[in-house]
């Protein structure tokens, strides 16, 4: 897979599983939501490239970026 490809394979999935748990709180059952899934990957990227060991790990999973390089 080329990397555009996989960038927006990976972006789909994140934005997906954010939405399933933003949207299975009770407290959003019956209101509108907006959210930018781009713009959390993005907060989140540059949340992970600033820190170190486990926290970043789990940003990187979640993510699913092998690296901050990627």
């Amino acid at each position: 897979m080329n990397f555009h490809n996989e960038l927006i394979t990976n972006l789909t999935k994140v934005s997906l599983t954010m939405g399933k748990h933003l949207f299975s709180k009770e407290e959003y059952k019956e209101k509108n939501v907006v959210f930018s899934p781009l713009s959390l990957q993005i907060v989140l990227s540059i949340i992970a490239a600033g820190s170190e060991g486990p926290t970043q790990q789990q940003l990187l999973d979640f993510l699913q970026f092998e690296s901050v390089d990627q």
